[in-house]
């Protein structure tokens, strides 16, 4: 039920860290 709020917030976290480090 709540699989897809989880793999979104998982996904949004993952390219702002990602961004970070980039930046």
């Amino acid at each position: 039920q709540y699989g897809w709020l989880i793999r979104n917030l998982h996904a949004n976290g993952a390219s702002f860290f990602f961004i970070c480090i980039y930046l």
